[in-house]
């Protein structure tokens, strides 16, 4: 079996722990050692990640995160797995505050360790958070009807104020996508 470098990014390296940690919290009862370890390693990780800013949001796509829209450490196949695996509990950014505790943290972990038909039923890994109360912590689903919304039409109207562009947008893909009338966007 290989292994894949440690990641020489602080955020990298909680983003890891954080992967692990979840799984822990989804296999494990809350007081168990596996748990508790993986989220005082996350804990510590996450503020050396945090040590020299307010916050860190985290973009989540299919294949990787995103800082700044831009893809984060994207050739780690164990980020992208973890980044494809929010995605299907609609999750589009993980935002992280100082200081991020461990309740703040295991929170967060059993929001996001349900399957996505739970979630959903729950109303959103979004509402399923803040009914926690949790500081430090927060997430910010994908809206498939806020996306669809902000599609232009077929009739291809330009929304007020916006000028028309020689392209398609992404949105307007992702609306076709959204409604079974084309391929999934590229992104």
């Amino acid at each position: 079996m290989t292994t894949s470098p440690e990641p020489s990014s602080p955020l990298a390296r909680a983003l890891k722990q954080l992967a692990t940690a979840t799984k822990a919290v989804s296999f494990y009862p809350a007081q168990h050692p596996n748990v508790v370890s993986a989220l005082q390693r996350t804990v510590v990780l996450l503020r050396e990640a945090l040590a020299d800013r307010d916050h860190v949001t985290l973009g989540v796509s299919q294949a990787a995160f995103l800082m700044d829209g831009v893809p984060f450490d994207e050739q780690d196949r164990a980020l992208g797995s973890f980044a494809s695996y929010l995605a299907r509990r609609d999750l589009s950014a993980l935002i992280f505050r100082p200081p991020v505790e461990e309740n703040s943290l295991r929170g967060l972990l059993e929001v996001i360790a349900l399957d996505p038909g739970t979630l959903r039923s729950r109303g959103g890994p979004a509402r399923a958070l803040t009914e926690k109360r949790l500081g430090g912590v927060s997430v910010v689903e994908f809206d498939a009807s806020a996306a669809l919304k902000s599609a232009r039409t077929e009739s291809g109207a330009v929304p007020p104020g916006e000028k028309e562009q020689a392209g398609v947008r992404w949105s307007d893909l992702l609306a076709h996508y959204l409604a079974g009338r084309g391929p999934l966007p590229p992104g």
